[in-house]
């Protein structure tokens, strides 16, 4: 409300002084008529004066003539009458009020208006045979502060009456267009202040009122945004927090259990072999090992996750690396009729360490394998791709692609985000630990490399490991 009363200030102002500038002008105007008026009347009188002035000096003479023309200006109010000669040593009594040689357009016009002083004197030009050329003068004192007065008086009370009019108009207008607006924007911004981001303006106009409250809600929108995506990262940074800390207690318990571990499954190997334990002790033993030898894969597992080593640079092959990690995990995918196929293309060399290029291919294909209990096909592509890495190198002429994929039954929606986390799965309890796709991860960026999920419903999970080639 505060800017449509500076803006309604303004404009009275500026209304108020274009009114006052008419009225100065109405003031001119009006005694210019005023003056007009005279003049035509002064004019009127004078002929009519005139013309019953000379026809009593023809049939009565100049002194009569005089004579009439006194009692005339006894009767007329407000206008004084006089004849008077139009020569320059013309007796007192007839001489004009104003000097001859201001009367001298009389002889050529029939009649003069002079202003002298406070005075209008009108002089009509009268012309007798056997006398110098003479005039009837009529005087009347100019009114010009009353007729100023009575303008002012109009002119003030129109000033009054329209600035009170277009003020009521102004104000109606300026509350609609412009205050209720930005009382909307204040009490949006005030929202935005105290953290609610959901509500947004309603522009009801087109103007740069309703500029500004578009402005605002994409202001929110972004900060809305932002905040989602704060929040987010706070949440990753509080779980890599939590991943940090449980990786640690677990590189401590690990290497703790390495040791008892160890022992128990020697001993229970050794007792296993002992001639004079009989079957059930055997198999006893056996089960011993053999679980106290998966707690120890379990840990060495925990430990690489935990004291992850850089890539030993090097030229890898990394189609010969698929051929041969398929190789080694044939027997494995036979027991559970899960078919491998291997389509190696012409593969640009990468650099990395190929033992640890091995593991990624390993945990990969040992992922698809796992997902189809009941027998699938497995298809390992590994081929060649223009362009940099995404994320790497733009200058980069080409990249190694690696892609596994099975027919499966995929990932669902609300996993997919989650598959590369550490100590994520979906497996059944014992069945994983969840270190394998994030250690695939680790690997993957060490080498500059990229590695993405997808899965296209219905059609399995496929995995893409994105590598740049090595320099020649």
């Amino acid at each position: 409300m505060r800017v449509t009363l500076k803006l309604l200030l303004w404009f009275l102002v500026c209304v108020v002084l274009g009114l006052g500038l008419n009225a100065v002008l109405a003031v001119r105007a009006e005694l210019s008529r005023y003056e007009a008026t005279l003049s035509e009347r002064h004019e009127v009188m004078g002929k009519v004066l005139r013309a019953a002035f000379v026809e009593v000096v023809r049939r009565d003479g100049v002194p009569r003539a005089v004579s009439v023309l006194e009692s005339s200006d006894q009767g007329v109010r407000q206008v004084n009458l006089r004849w008077v000669h139009l020569t320059k040593d013309a007796p007192g009594a007839y001489r004009p009020a104003v000097a001859v040689e201001r009367l001298g357009a009389l002889r050529a016009d029939d009649d003069a208006h002079i202003h002298d002083g406070g005075h209008l004197r009108s002089y009509v030009l009268v012309q007798l045979e056997g006398l110098p050329d003479s005039a009837i003068e009529l005087s009347e004192e100019l009114d010009a502060e009353n007729v100023v007065r009575r303008t002012v008086a109009h002119e003030a009370r129109a000033v009054v009456l329209i600035a009170l009019g277009i003020a009521v108009v102004a104000f109606l207008a300026g509350a609609v267009v412009v205050a209720r607006p930005m009382q909307a924007l204040v009490e949006h911004a005030r929202r935005i202040g105290g953290g609610d981001l959901s509500a947004a303006v309603v522009a009801a106009s087109n103007d740069e009122i309703a500029d500004l409250g578009t402005e605002m809600n994409a202001m929110c929108s972004e900060l809305r945004s932002a905040r989602a995506a704060t929040m987010k990262a706070l949440d990753e940074l509080r779980h890599a927090d939590r991943l940090t800390t449980v990786g640690k207690l677990a590189s401590g318990l690990a290497h703790e259990l390495g040791t008892p571990l160890n022992v128990v499954a020697l001993r229970a190997k050794s007792i296993a072999r002992a001639p004079s334990a009989d079957t059930q002790v055997r198999d006893a033993a056996t089960a011993i090992a053999e679980q106290a030898t998966r707690m120890t894969e379990l840990v060495r597992r925990l430990l690489d996750f935990a004291r992850r080593k850089p890539p030993k640079a090097g030229k890898v092959d990394l189609g010969a690396v698929v051929v041969r990690t398929l190789r080694l995990l044939e027997p494995l995918a036979s027991k559970t009729s899960v078919t491998m196929k291997a389509e190696v293309d012409v593969c640009p060399a990468v650099t990395g360490d190929a033992g640890q290029l091995e593991q990624v291919v390993t945990n990969l294909v040992m992922n698809a394998i796992q997902a189809m209990p009941e027998g699938g096909v497995v298809r390992v592509k590994s081929s060649r791709a223009d362009g940099p890495v995404p994320g790497g190198d733009p200058d980069a002429k080409g990249h190694a692609v690696l892609v596994v994929e099975d027919t499966g039954p995929g990932i669902a929606p609300e996993v997919l985000p989650h598959v590369f986390e550490p100590f994520f799965t979906t497996k059944e309890i014992g069945a994983g630990t969840g270190l394998g796709l994030s250690v695939c991860y680790g690997i993957v960026v060490d080498h500059r490399g990229a590695i993405e999920a997808r899965s296209p419903d219905g059609s399995g999970a496929r995995l893409v490991v994105r590598l740049p080639e090595a320099l020649s």
